[in-house]
């Protein structure tokens, strides 16, 4: 039975007991509107605000079973501050007023809060620990706030601070704030957009009330700075609407979820950085691998440019300082294959203005990198010449960067990066690895052009310790080819020779000092002058070469060398020889048939005490001698296996009707080039 309201205090007073009660007390209608409250409820809620008429109104309109009814909701007190409070009613009859609800309202906000807080917490710490990122982690941590502490949250993300809201308690509201092409919204996201700057800016949390926040869509607005460790991430902003209010509490809460967020955004961005520097690596790996696969140095680095193209940039080229001091584009590339014919008229002489102040010409001239940005047709002008103008405005140049190619104290041209799009800059990370790539390409530059150097002088004091001729005599004809291995740009030990005597015989000899470098080869250049010296005392090979090792042992004892001497009889007929540890030369007769000038013998310097064989071999007409040092056979390192190429290609017919059979020897055995350095020697008997 429902109870009477005025049944103690005053008679005829309806809400005597309400009057009367020590707490905060009203009596509500049907529809929740207040029609009695006491005075400790008109001191603390003076006005029936929104928060409190909605409350009010859910309590009178709830579906429970007749009995009391109890909500638990935050509201502002008559100071503006926000708390939980737990209104519980029960239906009353006054016999003057009519059916109502009597409602107490008790404060319950700190065991409220409590709970509710610590929950969001724990959920944050497992979201933040497992989502791939801290947004995706505060879109779960949204569906906690919304609607229980805040009515909405957003996150602006640095740099440009466009919202996102991942909580929306009144989706009219949202829809409004977000209803794209209206005034209102525009100007909402507008401010939204400057608070946020200005939060980011000063680092520290902004509190708006009234028609601030009215401002940007809300009734009040908290925006606090998502601030890691080096890096600003964004801002959080969150904000109440008519159910609710932001208090100390919420505050505090906000500015833990806010550090939270931080942190996570910090821990991703570490592993994103980790995966990065991985990646980079990797690249840079790779890029070192593809320039390692060529000894040309164009191909070395037309394949680097084409690496940096397109991870880096949208065309790149490689600038190289001639010897004359000017620039010569020798790399370009370009990520648009239908570029290519452009790409290709701009490899050559430097189309830019070498004089000009800025870009190559003052990366050259000062050895620091130059970044050039929001490049247009006048700067274009002033640093392009006209002729080629057009082909690189048609590459596009919106942005450039530019490294110098410096190695051991000496810049050899530039690396320049280019892109055309104006959305997509260079960025720290990007320049600090082209500089990188720059820097590496710079060495193997340095180490191409010092080998280049050396092997050139190598080669030409390999060629002056050869004869520059070969014997032009009736009946026989000479050819001869000397192949440098191509593990070192040195000279090495290797030799063939070729000379007449005064009788009309003739002396070849063909051999190898061990080593390589200048000492092999001043020591070979004096060998084969001791085996011409011994020759013209006596050409008997057995005699020249013991003579040899004599000379050799006086004055180098330690070295070693392996020598071929052959005497071919003045009409023709037969060759006599002798070996000093040295491969066996080849015999091919008119009919293609493949002997072997085979004799045992000691290695120059290690010959004393022993008594050489001599052995001689008929020649008809015809005939092919084919002398040679071991680079040719051991290639392989498979020494049988470089015999059998060897003779495979001497008895093609097409190799002895070459022109000159010692080249085309070489190629047949070797299409790769020499590993090791290879001299041969061919002598052909006229049929």
């Amino acid at each position: 039975m429902a109870r009477k309201a005025g049944s103690a205090g005053a008679p005829g007073d309806p809400w005597a007991l309400l009057r009367e009660l020590p707490a905060l007390a009203c009596a509500i209608d049907d529809r929740g509107a207040v029609v009695f409250a006491n005075a400790h409820w008109r001191a603390h809620f003076p006005d029936e605000g929104d928060d409190l008429a909605v409350a009010l109104g859910s309590l009178a309109e709830s579906e429970a079973a007749p009995g009391q009814r109890e909500r638990r909701v935050r509201l502002r007190d008559r100071d503006g501050r926000a708390a939980w409070y737990e209104l519980s009613a029960q239906p009353a009859e006054s016999a003057a007023a009519g059916p109502a609800l009597l409602c107490v309202a008790t404060v319950v906000d700190e065991a409220q809060r409590y709970d509710l807080y610590l929950e969001i917490l724990a959920a944050a710490g497992d979201a933040f620990a497992t989502r791939p990122d801290a947004e995706a982690a505060l879109e779960v941590i949204a569906d906690l706030l919304v609607p229980e502490v805040v009515a909405g949250l957003v996150v602006y993300r640095a740099p440009d601070f466009a919202a996102r809201i991942l909580g929306q308690a009144e989706p009219a509201r949202a829809a409004a704030w977000d209803a794209a092409g209206t005034a209102e919204a525009s100007k909402a996201a507008e401010a939204s957009q400057a608070a946020a700057a200005r939060v980011a800016a000063s680092g520290q949390a902004e509190s708006l009330r009234g028609g601030a926040a009215l401002e940007l869509g809300w009734n009040e607005v908290l925006l606090i700075p998502v601030a890691g460790r080096t890096e600003l991430w964004g801002v959080i902003q969150f904000a109440s609407g008519r159910a609710g209010a932001i208090g100390a509490a919420e505050e505090r809460l906000a500015q833990e979820l806010a550090r939270r967020a931080a942190a996570a955004f910090d821990n991703a961005a570490l592993v994103e950085s980790s995966e990065r520097a991985a990646d980079d690596l990797r690249f840079l790996a790779s890029v070192g691998e593809t320039m390692i696969e060529s000894l040309d140095l164009e191909v070395r680095l037309d394949r680097f440019v084409q690496a940096v193209v397109p991870r880096l940039a949208d065309w790149a080229t490689v600038n190289l300082l001639t010897d004359d001091g000017s620039l010569e584009t020798v790399a370009i590339a370009h990520g648009d294959p239908a570029m290519r014919e452009i790409v290709e008229r701009l490899r050559g002489p430097y189309n830019g203005n070498e004089d000009a102040d800025r870009g190559t010409p003052l990366a050259l001239r000062t050895g620091r990198p130059q970044l050039l940005a929001g490049i247009d047709d006048e700067l274009m002008h002033l640093h392009i010449r006209p002729e080629s103008f057009a082909d690189v405005r048609a590459l596009g140049s919106e942005s450039a960067y530019i490294v110098p190619l410096a190695a051991h104290g000496r810049i050899y041209g530039t690396l320049s990066a280019m892109r055309s799009d104006r959305g997509r800059p260079f960025r720290e990370r990007e320049m600090w690895l082209i500089e990188e790539l720059a820097r590496r390409a710079a060495v193997g530059i340095a180490h191409a052009k010092i080998f280049r150097h050396s092997a050139n002088v190598a080669d030409a004091f390999q060629q002056a310790s050869l004869p520059d001729r070969l014997p032009a005599v009736p009946g026989i004809r000479f050819s001869a080819h000397y192949a440098p291995g191509r593990r070192e740009a040195t000279v090495g030990g290797d030799w063939y020779d070729a000379f007449g005597l005064v009788d009309g015989r003739l002396v070849i000899s063909i051999g190898d000092v061990s080593g390589s470098g200048l000492a092999a080869a001043v020591i070979m250049g004096s060998v084969r002058q001791v085996i011409r010296g011994a020759a013209q005392l006596d050409a008997d090979p057995r005699v020249i070469l013991d003579a040899t090792d004599r000379a050799l042992r006086s004055e180098y004892p330690d070295i070693v060398v392996t020598a071929f001497v052959a005497v071919i009889a003045a009409d023709r007929s037969r060759v006599t020889y002798a070996s000093a540890g040295h491969p066996p030369p080849l015999l091919r007769t008119a009919r293609g048939k493949i002997l072997e000038l085979a004799t045992v013998g000691l290695p120059l310097g290690l010959r004393e005490h022993w008594d050489a064989p001599e052995a001689s071999q008929a020649l008809l007409p015809g005939s092919l001698l084919l002398f040679y040092t071991d680079g040719l056979i051991e290639s392989t390192r498979n020494l049988l296996v470089g015999q059998r190429s060897l003779q495979r290609a001497l008895r093609d017919a097409r190799v002895a009707a070459a022109p000159n059979v010692a080249l085309a020897v070489f190629q047949a055995v070797l299409p790769d080039g020499a590993s090791d350095d290879v001299a041969i020697l061919a002598a052909q008997l006229q049929p």
